[in-house]
C-alpha cells in the first residue's frame, strides 16, 4: 500500500503521519521494521533493499520517505522502476510537510497509485471547528468569542495554535475558556 501525505499544513500532516505509525506499532510490537528515509538525501538502491529485505517474523514494514520530492535522482529512478517497488505488501508512506508542484510527474503518479490526503492550511470556519477538536482533545470547553479572539490574535499558524490550546487547556481546567483568558495568557 502506498500512502501519500502532503500539505501547506505541516502540523496536521504531522499528526496524520503520527497516527499511521502509532497504528502500525500497536499491530507490530517489534519496531524494526519501521523504516525512515529523508528525502534529500535518499538512494533508490537503499530504498529497494529495504522492500527486498524479508522480515524475520514475516511481519509489514513501514517504510516513511520523507520530502522526496526535494530529490530529482531518487524520484527520477523511482518513476523509471517502480513496477518493481509498488508490487510490495509493505506500507510506504511518502510525506511531504510541503506544498507540492501537481505538475510533477511523481506527483501525478502517486495521484493516481496511492491514497492521498493533502492538508491545506486553514481559514474561517473550518479553522474554528478544527480548534473546537483541539481543546475538546484536553477536555477544555471554550466561548465562540474565544476562538475568535485567539484567530485574531494568532491567525492560521496551527503550530502556534495548537501550543496556545495547551496552554490554555491547562490554565482552565475547569470552565469555559472566554475571550479574557485569549487577552490574559495570548500575546497578540
Amino acid at each position: 500500500m502506498i500512502i501519500f501525505l502532503h500539505g501547506e499544513d505541516s502540523y496536521r500532516s504531522r499528526e496524520k503521519l503520527n497516527e499511521i505509525i502509532v497504528s502500525y506499532k500497536e499491530g507490530h510490537k517489534n519496531e524494526l521494521n519501521l523504516r525512515r528515509f529523508e528525502g534529500e538525501s535518499l538512494d533508490l538502491q537503499d530504498f529497494k533493499n529495504e522492500l527486498r529485505t524479508t522480515p524475520m517474523f514475516k511481519e509489514k514494514k513501514l517504510l516513511i520517505l520523507s520530502n522526496v520530492f526535494l530529490n530529482q535522482n531518487f524520484k527520477e529512478e523511482f518513476l523509471k522502476n517502480y513496477n518493481k517497488l509498488i508490487q510490495s505488501d509493505n506500507t510506504v508512506v511518502f510525506y511531504e510537510d510541503r506544498a507540492v508542484l501537481r505538475s510533477d510527474p511523481l506527483f501525478k503518479f502517486l495521484q493516481k497509485q496511492a491514497k492521498t490526503q493533502e492538508f491545506q492550511i486553514l481559514g474561517g470556519q473550518k479553522l474554528r471547528d478544527w480548534l473546537k477538536k483541539e481543546f475538546n482533545k484536553y477536555q477544555a470547553e471554550v466561548e465562540p468569542q474565544a476562538l475568535d479572539k485567539l484567530v485574531e490574535f494568532v491567525g492560521d499558524n496551527p503550530w502556534q495554535l495548537s501550543n496556545e490550546v495547551k496552554k490554555l487547556a491547562a490554565f482552565k481546567k475547569n470552565g469555559k475558556i472566554n475571550a479574557g483568558d485569549i487577552e490574559l495568557l495570548v500575546r497578540p
